[in-house]
């Protein structure tokens, strides 16, 4: 049964439990611009990742840390007491967010930025020359302590949970216009978001299928993203470690408002839909 508000969504997503999707998503970073933009001055604009190629995502900093340099972060991790080192490294799009949006920010400041893939490009690079247990400690370390939680890690200002910065609600709306209309002593700053997705199988699965197994597939998700605030140029950064949203991947966007789609599944998403019309629609004017 369909979730009909975004906190009992949230809450699914946050228990990881294994469901069809129910609603409709979308695999482009648009929807954020276009939820982004209807919430701020129209002399502010947004500034997305935008999908070019498979290729040009290599440049994402989620590519981080690769499969040899993981295995001594994870050491760093549990010699410093994290409970689940492999899970906190498998699901680091928080930690990355926060990393890539202070990078991004500095890149502001000196006026070198020039798209969020380049961004994550830089960040990856960076953290590749370090050694592996000081980059371990560069991007986890505010993440080790329970009483550190998110979204506290992004700076003593950030109080509250997931919901007050959840992708979709009027109470993220009301704290980026915020945010747009203070005055700061800083010209850049940033803030989390926190989106709400659907990881889909490969399968259709049923509901003994779903219950039999924990993989960390069908079902939905929390994405975590910066929100970098550059007061100079008037514009809103979406800092996303994974860059762009890859049509046909196995992650999609749940669309804002939410919607229930016409029939749930674990393996057919928007992009999988939208390709079928297209295939239906060239077969008929073929015929």
């Amino acid at each position: 049964m369909a979730s009909t508000t975004l906190d009992e969504l949230l809450n699914e997503a946050l228990s990881r439990k294994r469901q069809k999707c129910y609603h409709k998503t979308a695999y482009s970073h648009d929807i954020i611009k276009n939820w982004l933009e209807s919430a701020i001055e129209k002399s502010w604009h947004v500034i997305i990742p935008v999908f070019k190629s498979k290729q040009d995502n290599r440049r994402a900093l989620s590519l981080w840390p690769n499969k040899r340099t993981s295995k001594a972060v994870q050491q760093w991790l549990q010699i410093n007491n994290c409970k689940d080192p492999k899970d906190l490294v498998d699901g680091a799009c928080e930690p990355l967010a926060l990393y890539l949006s202070i990078s991004l920010t500095n890149s502001i400041r000196d006026e070198t930025f020039i798209d969020v893939m380049h961004s994550n490009e830089s960040a990856k690079k960076t953290l590749e020359k370090m050694k592996p247990s000081v980059a371990a400690k560069t991007v986890f370390e505010n993440f080790l302590d329970a009483d550190n939680t998110t979204p506290l890690v992004w700076g003593p200002s950030f109080g509250g949970a997931y919901g007050d910065y959840l992708f979709g609600s009027d109470v993220m709306k009301a704290k980026v216009n915020s945010e747009i209309q203070h005055e700061s002593d800083s010209s850049v700053t940033c803030m989390p978001m926190y989106v709400l997705n659907y990881l889909f199988d490969t399968e259709e699965l049923t509901q003994t299928d779903l219950l039999a197994s924990t993989e960390e597939s069908a079902q939905y998700s929390v994405h975590a993203v910066g929100l970098v605030f550059d007061r100079t140029h008037k514009r809103i950064i979406v800092a996303d470690p994974n860059g762009a949203l890859i049509p046909g991947s196995n992650m999609e966007f749940v669309q804002i408002p939410l919607t229930t789609r016409g029939t749930a599944s674990t393996k057919l998403s928007s992009f999988d839909m939208d390709t079928c019309v297209i295939v239906k629609k060239r077969k008929l004017l073929n015929n």
